[in-house]
């Protein structure tokens, strides 16, 4: 019986190797983050194992802060990959893309982390 059930066990490992590996060679390639500001080492190896991607429907404003009055760090063109968080955070409520929410995400552009609207997410991975 345990012969069956390390077989079983072998063969779907295979095949969720395979499907990982396909999906990660017809990926778009991504310019690695650094940890942001104020994350040790330890943590950051954490955060680059369960760091995401995300693009956005239109142009968004990325944000030093979870507020559409914080300071602006530049505009992520619409359908750019972008290093992401893998949470949302909250923070001052907005309107874009057709919705109201008080959802940001975090994400890397342009050389420093910021804040960009949940709301206008094409995808996030």
């Amino acid at each position: 019986m345990k012969k069956i059930f390390f077989a079983m066990a072998t063969i779907a490992a295979a095949v969720v190797f395979s499907l990982s590996s396909t999906a990660a060679a017809s990926a778009e390639t991504l310019q690695a983050a650094p940890a942001p500001a104020g994350v040790s080492a330890a943590s950051a190896d954490v955060d680059a194992q369960q760091s995401c991607r995300a693009r956005f429907a239109d142009n968004v404003s990325h944000r030093a802060s979870a507020s559409s009055g914080s300071t602006s760090l530049g505009v992520i063109p619409a359908n750019t990959w972008v290093p992401a968080s893998c949470t949302v955070d909250t923070g001052d409520d907005y309107t874009a893309c057709g919705q109201t929410t008080f959802y940001w995400l975090r994400v890397y552009w342009n050389g420093s982390w910021g804040y960009s609207v949940y709301s206008c997410l094409s995808n996030w991975e």
